[in-house]
């Protein structure tokens, strides 16, 4: 029996945690100070900055593969006619 007992007692914990982790969007926060004001400016330049660059790689990542697979399209053999 004494091992049922740490085994629920163990289970209480981690759903306490899992709770506490599941409800933490939710809870009241602090209000900023004049320093964090500033700082959220920044911070979100540099989520709009980081996010410009994914894109940037996303699309030179596309032409990049484009560019490869351009290379096998020589299984035509009317587009070859100019070459005779």
């Amino acid at each position: 029996m004494k091992v049922f007992r740490v085994i629920r007692s163990w289970c209480k914990k981690v759903f306490r945690k899992i709770k506490r982790w599941m409800m933490k969007p939710f809870r009241k926060k602090a209000k900023p100070g004049p320093e964090e004001k500033d700082m959220a400016f920044f911070n979100s330049a540099i989520t709009v900055l980081q996010t410009l660059v994914i894109a940037l790689g996303a699309g030179l990542g596309v032409w990049g593969v484009v560019n490869l697979l351009e290379g096998y399209g020589n299984d035509n053999p009317g587009a070859n006619a100019h070459v005779r």
